[in-house]
């Protein structure tokens, strides 16, 4: 379990700070050159960006606005800092998980759109690809005739690579055996 960069007192103080940050930014947007002589004098550390880009969710123009500095200035910085990276490459998988188990719950619930979608990324190594998921969503009623319906794409993929199988295994066989000359 992680453990929190900062305790409340902490927090307290950095929010102070970005809102400070925040009301100049407001004040010099739309001023390019100033903006960025700005955000060179306030010093902004590592930490303070780390904790920016997990409080905004790893959005840029949230974070760059929450700090009071211009998203150029914000993704420059990130990308430069092998740190801040590492900091980016974990929101984004938290962010995934999230909305994974999201799309799982409306799947679970029956949602169609969410079952297909599943079903076509996830449900590939079944048999349920792209290629054997194209229902028309107005075609299906509910759940449950799609499922029929990816059942029967399954069981047509399977018995297409069974015929494959057997129609390989028939070459390999004619090729073995010797011809008769008349």
């Amino acid at each position: 379990m992680k453990q929190p960069i900062l305790n409340q007192e902490e927090k307290k103080e950095v929010s102070k700070k970005f809102e400070d940050r925040k009301e100049l930014y407001q004040e010099w947007k739309g001023k390019r050159k100033e903006i960025d002589k700005l955000a060179n004098t306030l010093h902004i550390t590592i930490q303070d960006i780390a904790y920016a880009l997990r409080e905004n969710h790893g959005i840029y123009t949230q974070t760059a606005e929450y700090l009071g500095i211009p998203r150029p200035v914000l993704y420059r910085k990130v990308q430069t800092t092998p740190s801040l990276m590492q900091v980016m490459r974990e929101i984004e998988e938290e962010n995934k998980d999230t909305v994974e188990f999201r799309l799982v719950e409306q799947a679970k619930n029956g949602v169609l759109p969410a079952v297909i979608y599943y079903l076509k990324t996830k449900g590939a190594d079944r048999g349920y690809g792209s290629d054997a998921i194209q229902v028309n969503s107005t075609d299906v009623t509910n759940a449950a005739s799609l499922i029929e319906i990816l059942h029967a794409a399954r069981k047509k993929n399977e018995l297409e690579d069974k015929s494959k199988e057997i129609e390989g295994q028939w070459q390999v066989k004619s090729e073995e055996s010797p011809v008769r000359q008349s």
